[in-house]
């Protein structure tokens, strides 16, 4: 049967659902929320390179036809 919440008498149970709502919870939203922005780094990163890499082909045969 299900006992409720006494504030002045604690179980253990209570003090594990404290701890895990105090330090498990910010610490997996922390995580999933360095997973993301690593993730959107990289690809911004990605893309940049690419768009690097079509100026410099571009710049190049932009050269050749001005010749």
């Amino acid at each position: 049967m299900f006992v409720a919440f006494v504030p002045g008498d604690p179980s253990l149970l209570d003090l594990a659902g404290i701890v895990f709502l105090l330090v498990v919870v910010p610490v997996f939203v922390l995580a999933i929320m360095a997973i993301v922005t690593g993730y959107i780094q990289h690809d911004a990163e990605e893309f940049l390179e690419e768009l690097e890499e079509q100026e410099r082909d571009g710049s190049a045969e932009s050269n050749a036809d001005d010749r």
